[in-house]
Order: structure tokens, then sequence, then C-alpha cells
């Protein structure tokens, strides 16, 4: 859904509000196969924007498979997306 450069690294994210339980699987191979098209350097996110959906381990664990950064709802309630990227990107 977005992409940009950052530190002369790619950084492309997609961001899901339905119901992803389904669709999840095929989510994380598009984002890693995005991904692996543009070389080690692309960083892939995946945002699920459901504050009714549950992301199960085994869906973490194969995000990480993958080094896709998966964020829930959750995440976004707590902290703010300025926060969230600011410390993926490491900016102070």
């Amino acid at each position: 859904d977005i992409a940009f450069v950052f530190r002369n690294e790619l950084h492309i994210i997609e961001c899901k509000t339905g119901d992803v339980k389904t669709i999840l699987d095929d989510v994380i191979y598009k984002a890693a196969q995005i991904k692996s098209s543009f070389g080690l350097t692309a960083k892939s996110y995946v945002f699920i924007l459901n504050p009714s959906q549950e992301i199960s381990e085994s869906k973490k664990d194969r995000s990480k498979l993958y080094d896709i950064d998966l964020i829930d709802y959750k995440t976004v309630k707590v902290q703010s997306l300025q926060n969230i990227f600011k410390e993926r990107l490491k900016i102070s």
C-alpha cells in the first residue's frame, strides 16, 4: 500500500482492515515475495488494523521467519504510528 526509501533501504507497508484470518497466510507470502524481489535491504511491514482480529502465534512466527514486521491493532492502539516507525527506523 505504501513504499518509501529511508537511509537507502526500501520499506514496504501493507495495511489490512477486514477479516484477515483467512487471508493472512497469503498476505505474508505476498509480502515475502515482494521483499525478495527488491533484495535483502527491503523491509516489509504488515499492519492488521481490525480490532476484532487476534493474530495467532503461528502467524507471528511465520512472519518472523520471512523477516516481516507484523503489527497488530493492539500495538497501534498503544503506540502512535509515529512512535512505531521511530522505533523501527531507529530515529531519535
